[in-house]
């Protein structure tokens, strides 16, 4: 009877549809639910004097990356169309106004022209209207080629005063595209964007295959690994590069696979899959002083390492059980406290860590196409994040935890086409958008916070 009434209760507050997986474990597939949402508006713009077109476009695009930043959190914010809104004189200090119309936070801007530097100035206020209290006051000057930057920087500022912890504003995500093919020699190049989807930038130019992508916690220097094209034996070789100054050099090419690397949190070590002795088999390297370690030794094909944020547990692929399935060590020793914890699909893929390290995120091959699910670090409860959306794959977490960046396959029947973008949900499967298009076959997403400057 208890269990009874505890299920209706979770189903009357959390709408979603169960299935098993072959293990009899439930598997959860979330619907959305109700939340109380803080109301905001970002002010329209107040220009203290005439601007030109070119400035006036400027200043348009830097408010409205306001708005479109904390779009993402509508389970947290509710945001007012400001286009019906009155702009009052930035030092009008009538919170009532606002108040009376329950909105809880104002942002509102002031323009100038900076005719030294050739720059817009801005100052950027939030008010809590609630307490009447200016909780951020921020001048600067911005330019149209960084202008993004501090746009961005601004709204993470912003929605720290009011949640006290750090957005996704600020994020990058690094994926690998075949946009710089020619006929049927096929390139796959390192790329970069902000997390919105704009400002791409090419990182590689090796003119051959990149696979495998992680990048540091610091956010400082990427791992991946290359296949050369052209004449001669192909090896998996595996570089290091600094984000900043795009220098790369090799870490590892040994015989057969350098794969799937990822650093540890202190930056010291990496740990990989390789392939030199025969069996793929996962490893970690001392990078100061390139000593090797063994960490699963088993027959069976092991690939595809995560570590948890604290470094304490493993996770891998594993063909041991007959099929790619999900594993977890403990990292310290050789074949420490190896548990299976996959068991949904014909088989997995690509597992990661929340970054608080209690939840782990993959894709499983299911209903003749890849999904993503999310399981708790103990395998305890597992939920179902995409349903009838392609076929997806490659998720990552955001920085903050709150949302996943994954690559999904749509297929157009009338071309014959497929076509790979990376699309951006938030934690519990609601589609927040598509931030590639037209940049050729997009895959592997991960996503990271670069260095403050």
């Amino acid at each position: 009877m208890k269990n009874t009434l505890l299920l209706s209760f979770v189903f009357l507050f959390f709408p979603f549809g169960l299935s098993w997986a072959s293990n009899g474990q439930m598997i959860i597939e979330i619907g959305e639910a109700a939340l109380d949402k803080k109301k905001i508006i970002f002010q329209r713009p107040y220009l203290a004097e005439k601007f030109d077109v070119f400035e006036a476009k400027l200043i348009k695009e830097f408010h409205s990356i306001f708005s479109n930043d904390f779009s993402f959190y509508k389970k947290k914010f509710f945001i007012i169309d400001p286009k019906n809104e009155p702009v009052s004189d930035f030092d009008d200090k009538n919170f009532e106004l606002w108040t009376n119309r329950q909105f809880k936070f104002i942002t509102r801007y002031l323009f100038t022209k900076n005719i030294k530097k050739g720059a817009i100035n801005f100052k950027v206020e939030l008010i809590d209207t609630y307490n009447k209290e200016i909780l951020l006051s921020e001048k600067g000057h911005f330019f149209s080629r960084n202008l993004r930057e501090k746009a961005h920087a601004l709204t993470d500022l912003i929605f720290q005063k009011i949640e006290k912890t750090p957005s996704i504003f600020r994020s990058k995500i690094i994926f690998v595209s075949d946009m710089m093919s020619k006929g049927r020699r096929k390139i796959k190049e390192l790329f970069s964007v902000d997390f919105d989807g704009r400002n791409l930038k090419r990182l590689t130019h090796h003119k051959g295959i990149v696979i495998s992508p992680s990048v540091s916690s610091d956010g400082k220097k990427v791992l991946y690994t290359l296949i050369r094209t052209g004449k001669g034996r192909k090896n998996l070789n595996l570089y290091s590069m600094n984000l900043k100054n795009r220098r790369h050099r090799i870490i590892s090419s040994r015989k057969g696979i350098n794969s799937g690397a990822i650093f540890t949190s202190d930056g010291r070590k990496i740990i990989l899959t390789l392939s030199h002795t025969g069996n793929a088999e996962i490893y970690e390297i001392n990078l100061s002083n390139q000593r090797l370690r063994k960490i699963t030794h088993h027959f069976g094909v092991d690939v595809d390492p995560d570590l948890s944020k604290d470094g304490k547990v493993l996770t891998f692929l594993s063909s041991r059980s007959g099929k790619a399935m999900i594993y977890l060590a403990d990292p310290s020793g050789k074949e420490k406290n190896v548990k299976r914890i996959g068991f949904v699909g014909q088989f997995n893929a690509t597992p990661r860590f929340s970054p608080g390290g209690n939840e782990i995120v993959f894709s499983s091959w299911m209903d003749n196409s890849f999904d993503i699910f999310k399981i708790k670090k103990d395998g305890s409860q597992i939920y179902r994040l995409t349903k009838n959306f392609g076929s997806n794959e490659e998720p990552t977490f955001s920085p903050d935890g709150e949302f996943i960046a994954f690559s999904s396959l749509k297929l157009r029947k009338r071309k014959r086409l497929s076509v790979q973008n990376i699309y951006i949900m938030d934690r519990d499967g609601g589609i927040k958008g598509q931030i590639t298009s037209n940049i050729g076959y997009c895959t592997t997403p991960r996503w990271y916070n670069p260095p403050k400057i």
